[in-house]
This record gives structure tokens, sequence and C-alpha cells, in this order.
């Protein structure tokens, strides 16, 4: 925030267009591990077809009923170069952002920022019903890097 108040003092900009936050995360599957394992709602292969499951990009863009917020949502898997270094991971990529312009104050981007992460985390650890490993990645080696970001457009 100190950063954006340097800018606030110098460019006076009196507007925020775009508010995000951002989180990727390379999440490392398991040997023997499914997709169900991982997401309730997993990519399925195509029935009529006989050709092996080999990756997927699913893109999600959901609203908040209520809310100036929208959230996408990106799903794929990331197949390593030699196997025999590196296991597949999913990369899970959670962008929370409004679209809607307010009036530049750091009261307002703190409490948007807020609910922001709230949903993000919403959305990380959803509302599945049951246990799957992505409960296990906070605090442990089950996700290898994970991306922070926020992002601000101003006038």
């Amino acid at each position: 925030m100190r950063l954006l108040e340097i800018h606030q003092e110098i460019a006076r900009p009196s507007m925020v267009q775009r508010l995000g936050v951002r989180f990727i995360n390379r999440i490392e599957i398991s040997p023997g591990a499914r997709l169900e394992d991982y997401y309730t709602a997993p990519p399925k292969e195509m029935s009529r077809l006989d050709l092996p499951f080999a990756g997927f990009l699913h893109n999600d863009t959901l609203a908040v009923p209520g809310q100036p917020y929208f959230v996408n949502l990106i799903r794929t898997i990331l197949n390593p170069q030699d196997p025999l270094i590196q296991r597949p991971a999913l990369i899970l990529d959670i962008d929370v952002f409004t679209l809607e312009p307010f009036a530049l104050q750091l009261s307002s981007i703190q409490k948007h920022l807020k609910n922001m992460r709230w949903l993000k985390n919403k959305m990380f650890f959803g509302e599945r019903g049951q246990s799957t490993n992505l409960d296990r990645i906070a605090g442990n080696s089950y996700c290898d890097w994970m991306t922070r970001q926020v992002r601000i457009e101003l006038d």
C-alpha cells in the first residue's frame, strides 16, 4: 500500500478502474491420484471416442450476485517435459476482480481486497462436501509455487 500512496501523491489519480487479486497455484499430482481427488467437477473424457485423456484447459468466469466482483477460474494440467524428473501438476488460477470504478481511497481499496481475498479462499477450498487433496496444500509441499498478485488500474 505504501507504493500506492507514493503514486497517489505524485500522479494524483482520482479513480480506480480495475482492482483484482490473483493467485496462481501449481499443485503436484500424487502418484495414482485421479482428478476427482482434486476437483469436485473434473473434466471428463469423451465417451464416444477411444482416445487417451492427455490434458485439459477449463476457464469459468463467474459473477457474484449483488456484488461488484467477478471470478476467473482457470484449471489446466501441466505435463512435464521429462516425467522421470517431475510429476504432472495442476495449475489453478483464481483471479477475483472488479471493473466497477470507484474513488481512490485507501480504505475502499482495503475493504475490496479483504472481500476479494475471502472470495478467493472460498473458490480455492470450495464447498466440496468431502475432503480433497486441495485441503492439504496450505503449509506443505503439495503446492510447489504460488504467485500472488494485486493489480490496481488507475485513471
